[in-house]
């Protein structure tokens, strides 16, 4: 019989949990505490003799550095999926976007059934749970195959206890580097997390449904009323966006600009130049009012961004979106740009906190992303109108997103963040 060692265990931090409980479950004596413990970090006599340390578990693989001139965009019989964090999304592989290798001499680095793989480098945290369907992929260098030990621990519970914040906050803790952000597989095997009965873990998995996004009344995309919500207006927690960089209308720099090209003028290129420049202010000025935006839920306490609705609850949709782009004039075309925003201005490392996903209307495509805190400050990087690069912090507040200024940053940070101190 596999034994789990004990361990002594000292007040935890109260933390959110990315657990949804079904409804009108009854729970038994051990499942509550080790739901609880996940949610809200409350520790019960009766949870702490299943705490161990992650390593004491599972065994840790390292992934492999393939270079991009061998893989491919296409499979074939003998090419096989090479998984990166950016696969990662809701707890699932994703076979979307996939790129192909050839496994002959990356065999040590394949994955099979009931692995859980992790992401330790760029992206940090994102975890998934691997099924047949990805059985001998090959996972990147980012990322660390977790092997259990005994059949005495559940992928899926294991799955759902490492993407609980319970132990994203370890996670955070652990972390080192600035420019690109990394976990040590060795630092990784120490974090604690709660390992109860085989016939607990199975009532957990069956009892609990595991989301990326944050704990809210509306937390379920499934059924999820766009309609009524815009009908509720704007608030702290909920933002609308007409557009992410197609503008409905022009600006009266524009307009004018193109009244002055309608009429013989020898300034006319010098006007067509001037035109181009304010076409593409408007376009980064409407981009940059999202990074804002996501950046304040993130700084607050999360909160929903629908993208394709004005500030008044006209649903005009994303479609002229579509058409700005060069090839993907699609969802996808638009979640990229959006994924390549975010890099840009905020940092990749920030995206495990926004999970998205787009519904038709009236025929028309509206955006929704749904925004959870961030476990530490989010800054914004982007260029005022002189084209000088600027550092910002914003949140929201009064049903906006608000700017803080130098001084007010520090004691906001001290106040918001104090668990981490």
């Amino acid at each position: 019989m596999f034994e789990l060692p004990l361990l002594r265990q000292g007040p935890i931090i109260q933390l959110a949990v990315v657990l949804i409980l079904t409804a009108n479950d009854t729970m038994s004596d051990l499942v509550s505490p080790i739901i609880d413990l996940l949610r809200n970090g409350k520790l019960d006599a009766r949870a702490r003799p299943f705490l161990v340390r992650l390593g004491d578990v599972v065994e840790a693989l390292r992934g492999a550095s393939v270079h991009r001139n061998v893989m491919y965009d296409l499979q074939n019989n003998t090419r096989v999926p090479y998984i990166t964090p950016i696969d990662l999304t809701d707890g699932e592989i994703v076979g979307k976007n996939l790129r192909y290798v050839e496994p002959h001499g990356l065999e040590n680095y394949s994955i099979a059934k009931n692995d859980v793989i992790i992401s330790i480098r760029g992206i940090i945290g994102r975890v998934a749970a691997v099924t047949n369907d990805f059985n001998n992929a090959i996972v990147s260098s980012q990322m660390v195959i977790l092997r259990i030990k005994s059949r005495e621990v559940l992928a899926e519970y294991l799955h759902i206890a490492l993407s609980s914040m319970y132990s994203l906050r370890q996670l955070e803790k652990i972390k080192i580097g600035k420019k690109m952000e990394a976990i040590t597989v060795t630092e990784l095997l120490q974090i604690i997390i709660p390992i109860p009965t085989v016939k607990t873990q199975h009532e957990v998995v069956n009892r609990c449904q595991l989301r990326s996004v944050p704990q809210s009344n509306d937390d379920k995309f499934e059924n999820f009323d766009v309609e009524k919500l815009v009908k509720s207006g704007e608030s702290d927690s909920l933002e609308f966006k007409s557009s992410m960089r197609a503008p409905l209308r022009p600006s009266n720099a524009i307009l004018m600009i193109e009244e002055r090209l309608r009429t013989p003028n020898d300034d006319r290129k010098r006007l067509e130049e001037a035109l181009s420049r304010e076409r593409l202010n408007q376009t980064r000025s409407l981009e940059n009012e999202i990074c804002k935006t996501v950046a304040a839920f993130m700084n607050s306490y999360g909160g929903t961004l629908l993208v394709g609705v004005e500030d008044k609850g006209t649903i005009n949709g994303i479609e002229n979106d579509f058409q700005s782009f060069n090839d993907k004039k699609n969802w996808d075309g638009w979640l990229q740009h959006l994924t390549n925003l975010i890099d840009e201005h905020i940092g990749k490392e920030f995206m495990m906190y926004i999970r998205s996903e787009a519904v038709i209307i009236n025929g028309k495509t509206v955006a929704i992303l749904k925004v959870k805190e961030s476990s530490r400050p989010v800054f914004v990087e982007h260029d005022d109108n002189k084209g000088q690069r600027r550092t910002e912090f914003y949140i929201r507040g009064l049903n906006t997103t608000q700017v803080l200024s130098i001084r007010q940053i520090t004691p906001y940070i001290n106040e918001h963040w104090a668990h981490l101190s």
